[in-house]
């Protein structure tokens, strides 16, 4: 009677290698809308109100809120058109900054700053949830506009 000895688990090494090779199939689309947040708020820490920066902060922070959360959102919906997907994701946008909002003046801080730290915390969750998703399914996810 032969015995068969059945393989083990993989060597760790072998098993990183396996999951740095199917994470370069990520869509770098993920790793910025993932990291806009921060963006967003290192503009708001660094630039002063008063300087001439101002501007841009404004912008990079405006986009950011306006279209970042719900981008990240429409990265798990099986939607076809690039208007669909835009309209989708500034609804999703608006919509979770006023739910932030209102559990932030439920809660009595009217910090503006963490507002932006939660909802940029949430799209780095949202957006490294879509890449998890795609390492593990192994099929690049299209995040190309059509």
């Amino acid at each position: 009677m032969k015995h068969r000895i059945e393989p083990g688990p993989a060597p760790l090494s072998e098993r990183l290698s396996a999951l740095a090779r199917r994470a370069r199939k990520v869509s770098p689309a993920l790793w910025i809308i993932a990291l806009s947040g921060c963006l967003a708020l290192v503009c708001t820490a660094t630039v002063d109100p008063g300087s001439a920066w101002t501007v841009v902060r404004a912008i990079v922070v405006f986009s950011f809120v306006l279209f970042a959360p719900g981008w990240a959102v429409v990265l798990h919906l099986p939607l076809q058109y690039a208007l669909e997907k835009v309209v989708t994701a500034v609804g999703l946008s608006i919509f979770s900054l006023l739910l932030v909002s209102v559990g932030f003046t439920l809660a009595h801080n009217p910090s503006t700053e963490a507002r932006l730290v939660t909802l940029a915390a949430l799209t780095t969750l949202v957006s490294t949830a879509a890449a998890y998703r795609q390492i593990r399914t192994s099929a690049p996810q299209e995040v190309v506009l059509r």
